[in-house]
């Protein structure tokens, strides 16, 4: 009996499985790659909108007057800003963390200083046509506005979703970001954040307290019994609500004259045995403080020939040796101004100039001697006597 042979359709099966999976394989690779490109597209449209409502916030810190307290890098993604009420606002570059095409939409201050939402640097208006505010002012919530992409174009709706309409068309769906870079380093006050359509926000920046005379160690020079003006000012974020408090070593006396939030003087007095000594000016301010200090050492004047000049009745001209260890100017009281004149030579003395004399009895003057620092104080005084011609 002859047996019927089946292999030879069963041998063909797997030609055609081949052919059947060599015409497939291209079908399923564009599937995955429309996929991907969907997917990596909603991911983009995500991104921004997360963003878009990180500038919401932003603004509106702005709006409530709170600064930036740090500003955080996270590596290849951008900055988490920390504002002083505790907030953290994180921006993002682009893709994986760099500059990416311009987005239409940013943000810009009108003419009040109220920041609005803009389309190709123009302000956005809403079907009233008022500017759609970026954050809540003068009575009127900030809106967020959120993007999507169809057919080649930005979508935008202003309304959480609700509906949409047409934006911008766009190049390409990918690379675009809302924010292009921050600065954190170019000014100690400030935050410079700019927008990827180059838009500059200036963030200020949470400064602590900090106390300023110039010097981080100021020296001055004292009399004994002398009352001393020393100018302060104040410096931070914080620099308004400050309290300022003066101490000293129990030797010396300080005062607080305090002329606005930022700035002052303290006075102070030497005592009348004189002594090396110090005040300390403490300024705090949200949970901050600085300190400051202030060293006296004493003011040194030396006549050698005398504190008392003579001068005939015919009057004339006198040089006065003097030294001392701090600047200083001189000066003639208005009394003695009709007969008596002052100035500083270039070698250090002082020239006294008196004009002739004809009355019966002598007359007298005086010189000050004024620091520089503390002009309405005379640490020295010249007598300067002018005989009547009736005595010569």
């Amino acid at each position: 009996m002859r047996r019927r042979h089946r292999g030879g359709a069963w041998a063909v099966l797997p030609f055609f499985l081949a052919v059947l999976a060599a015409c497939t394989d291209p079908v399923r690779q564009n599937l995955d790659e429309t996929r991907a490109k969907l997917d990596a597209l909603q991911e983009l449209v995500s991104s921004i909108n997360r963003d878009l409502s990180s500038l919401q916030t932003i603004v509106s810190e702005l709006d409530d007057s709170h600064s930036v307290h740090a500003v955080s890098p996270v590596e290849g993604v951008g900055y988490d800003l920390s504002f002083k009420d505790g907030k953290v606002v994180r921006i993002t570059f682009g893709k994986d963390g760099t500059d990416g095409r311009v987005l239409p939409l940013g943000v810009l201050q009108d003419e009040n200083g109220v920041y609005c939402w803009t389309v190709d640097g123009e302000f956005l208006l809403d079907e009233a046509g008022n500017k759609v505010q970026a954050g809540a002012t003068q009575g009127v919530d900030g809106v967020v506005p959120q993007l999507k992409t169809e057919e080649g174009s930005w979508w935008i709706s202003l309304d959480g979703g609700a509906s949409f309409e047409p934006l911008a068309t766009c190049e390409e769906m990918d690379g675009y970001t809302v924010f292009k870079s921050v600065d954190a380093v170019s000014d100690p006050e400030k935050v410079l954040l700019t927008l990827s359509d180059g838009t500059v926000m200036e963030l200020p920046r949470y400064v602590p307290v900090y106390l300023s005379f110039g010097e981080p160690q100021l020296r001055r020079m004292i009399a004994p019994g002398e009352r001393l003006p020393v100018e302060y000012l104040l410096k931070g974020s914080a620099a308004a609500n400050a309290v300022v408090t003066a101490g000293t070593d129990g030797t010396y006396i300080s005062e607080i004259e305090r002329w606005d939030n930022a700035s002052g003087l303290v006075w102070v007095t030497a005592p009348g045995e004189f002594v090396d000594g110090y005040i300390l000016l403490n300024a705090f301010a949200d949970g901050y403080s600085t300190v400051q200090v202030v060293s006296f050492t004493r003011r040194e004047i030396l006549f050698p020939d005398g504190d008392a000049v003579a001068f005939t009745s015919e009057g004339g001209e006198r040089k006065v040796a003097c030294t001392a260890n701090f600047p200083y100017r001189v000066a003639v009281d208005d009394a003695f101004r009709s007969w008596l004149r002052v100035q500083q030579d270039e070698d250090g003395s002082i020239v006294i100039t008196t004009s002739p004399y004809y009355e019966e009895t002598a007359r007298e003057g005086k010189v000050l001697v004024l620091p520089e620092d503390n002009p309405s104080y005379a640490c020295a005084v010249l007598t300067v006597r002018q005989t009547s011609p009736f005595e010569e």
